[in-house]
């Protein structure tokens, strides 16, 4: 039910569709101190799909849904299990008869069972905290029996970690197989999602602030927070279709962390913490939600302890046409930085 609150023009009659997906796979070492981690893996998905009706052609056919995620992970006292629920969206990316091919993105929430703890479970180094973000990708390819069965295969990859939320933040790679059986009842069969991708703007700057906090190390737990100002250029192309440009400010007080030392923020200059970015992106919005993912290049660090790009990922909520509130997850390649929560105001628009 998650995206019947999305704000969409909601149907109570569009094509409803529900699939049950046996999975299996291997849980990989991104890192040398993982590798004790390392097992096959097996679960299955329970899910519930709304498709998308559109004159453009990007979103006709799409699915919007929902899954219930279990996947035992292969060695019970280290890895335990994980349960989660992922939001995601299916592009159509080939249609034919009884033939669909389709590319899943997702983004939600897992419960870890047996994350690092001391000294219960120090064999873990990949997860500290119970409750972790999920990002799921996965291309299916969709075999039509009937009018109402259809057989569903893909290959994806399902990805755990909270961000530096708490240390050991490795992360967990899942790449996975699914074999799955979906079903549409026929009162439902032909009746589709139509969900606004108006453009009210042909371009707008938005200024908007953020908050986050990280841990740096798990033998010194102590948390910094972190502040950033950013200032978008979004041009609109299509409807639901956006280009991003912008420039962020992010004063990150870890770079003069010391170990099991004080920290006298008060003495520290403002150029020992500040980054600059330059970045771009896009933007797929429906209705007053949006999913956001950018590319940006420091022109300024600090320190080269960070790589020279970073990437992010994320989901708007447009509450009036001049507001926006967004979570985003910050990564350097492979290695998270950390969730920002933000606050953005259309400062022009035409």
């Amino acid at each position: 039910m998650v995206f019947l609150t999305l704000g969409l023009n909601q149907n109570a009659h569009a094509q409803k569709t529900v699939g049950i997906n046996l999975l299996g796979g291997y849980l990989i070492s991104h890192h040398a101190q993982m590798q004790n981690m390392e097992a096959h893996v097996a679960g299955f998905e329970v899910c519930k799909q709304w498709t998308l009706d559109s004159s453009n052609v990007a979103f006709k056919g799409a699915n919007i849904g929902v899954s219930a995620f279990y996947m035992w992970l292969g060695k019970p006292n280290i890895n335990g299990s994980v349960i989660a629920a992922i939001p995601h969206f299916e592009a159509n990316l080939y249609k034919r008869n009884r033939h669909q091919w389709r590319l899943r993105f997702g983004i939600g929430v897992g419960y870890i069972t047996k994350p690092f703890s001391y000294p219960k479970n120090i064999q873990n180094k990949a997860i500290g905290t119970h409750l972790n973000g999920s990002m799921q990708l996965m291309l299916g390819y969709n075999y039509k029996i009937s009018s109402q069965f259809s057989l569903y295969s893909g290959l994806g990859m399902t990805h755990f970690s909270n961000a530096n939320v708490k240390k050991p933040n490795l992360g967990i790679n899942l790449p996975h197989l699914a074999l799955g059986l979906h079903y549409t009842p026929k009162a439902y069969a032909g009746k589709y999602l139509k969900p606004p991708f108006d453009v009210p703007f042909k371009y707008r700057l938005i200024a908007s602030v953020a908050v986050a906090t990280k841990q740096i190390d798990i033998d010194d737990p102590k948390r910094v927070g972190i502040y950033i100002l950013s200032l978008d250029y979004v041009k609109a192309q299509k409807a639901g279709h956006f280009l991003r440009f912008g420039t962020d400010f992010f004063i990150d007080r870890s770079y003069p962390y010391q170990k099991f030392q004080p920290v006298k923020y008060d003495t520290i200059a403002l150029a020992q913490v500040l980054e600059h970015g330059l970045r771009c992106g896009y933007e797929w919005r429906a209705g007053k939600f949006g999913a956001i993912t950018d590319i940006g290049f420091y022109t300024y660090r600090p320190q080269n302890i960070k790589r020279r790009y970073y990437f992010s990922v994320g989901f708007m909520y447009y509450p009036t046409s001049y507001l926006n509130l967004y979570v985003k997850l910050k990564t350097h390649l492979a290695v998270a930085d950390y969730f920002s929560w933000g606050l953005g105001y259309q400062i022009y628009a035409k």
